[in-house]
């Protein structure tokens, strides 16, 4: 049994399966997506080369059908796939709950059929179904060193520091994704962070020197990447500082070891990833 719940633009939630106001007839498009791909034709042989392939955007079609008061229970619907409006779908299954972005293309309703139905198309840009628990890693881990009895010498003491500069990220999903990496800068002269995934020999860093409270945001998702420093409350676009080499870092299937490095104040610097697990279809 596959739950389907939907969220519009105004946040408000309405669970579509096993409801009181209709009964879901039928919902496509959430198999796999065929994929486009691009062949070049070789002279003179047989067969041909891959060039290149691509997964289209998707596309979702609700079929439902109304309980009565019929009319009431129609514009609830129209309240929530108004056309061109974002939506949220949310799909769960047994091993799976994931969720998908859209957009209400059309909303056609059978106003003179005995029996009224809405056929409800959906545009997803993204193909991808999301898990909806998503992943969340800090790469900084403190230690606390604070204890009872204590006595304050002179020169001060350390309540905490940092001692971990590396950490394993499992991406769960079936598909190498994006994610937001979040760097704070605990003291001034952070100097040039850099960013590693060993397990694809690729890195991601900036030419910056960063302040106490700067908080440095990275995200490499196809379609949003940018890079982000809020100093003093202020947000700017720091992207032209990114250095030379640098990779919009993935996260393939599987295990991915994260670390980061400074060429100064790394010991001062907390690091977190956020991403969330793909898979072709439900």
């Amino acid at each position: 049994m596959i739950s389907v719940s939907v969220e519009n633009y105004k946040g408000e939630k309405l669970q579509l399966t096993n409801s009181e106001y209709f009964d879901i007839t039928n919902v496509t498009g959430l198999n796999p997506q065929t994929a486009s791909i691009i062949f070049t034709e070789l002279a003179g042989m047989d067969g041909s080369r891959y060039n290149s392939g691509r997964i289209p955007k998707r596309n979702i079609v609700i079929t439902l059908c109304y309980k009565p008061p019929i009319e009431e229970n129609r514009n609830m619907i129209y309240r929530f796939f108004a056309p061109n409006s974002a939506v949220r779908l949310y799909f769960e299954t047994d091993s799976k709950s994931v969720y998908i972005d859209g957009y209400t293309e059309a909303n056609e309703v059978g106003l003179f059929t005995r029996s009224q139905q809405s056929q409800i198309s959906i545009i997803c840009p993204n193909p991808y179904f999301k898990s909806a628990a998503g992943i969340n890693v800090n790469f900084s881990d403190t230690i606390s060193l604070f204890e009872f009895p204590f006595s304050i010498p002179a020169a001060g003491i350390e309540f905490s520091k940092i001692t971990k500069r590396s950490n394993v990220v499992i991406n769960a999903g079936e598909i190498a994704t994006g994610a937001i990496f979040t760097l704070t800068a605990r003291t001034s002269q952070i100097l040039n962070p850099k960013i590693y995934n060993n397990t694809t020999n690729e890195f991601f860093g900036l030419d910056v020197d960063l302040d106490a409270g700067d908080v440095v945001t990275i995200n490499t998702n196809a379609g949003e990447k940018a890079v982000m420093l809020r100093h003093n409350g202020a947000i700017s676009n720091i992207i032209s500082s990114r250095q030379s080499g640098s990779k919009w870092l993935q996260l393939i299937s599987g295990e991915n070891e994260i670390s980061y490095s400074c060429d100064e104040g790394a010991e001062n610097l907390a690091v977190n990833v956020r991403s969330a697990a793909c898979y072709w279809g439900l």
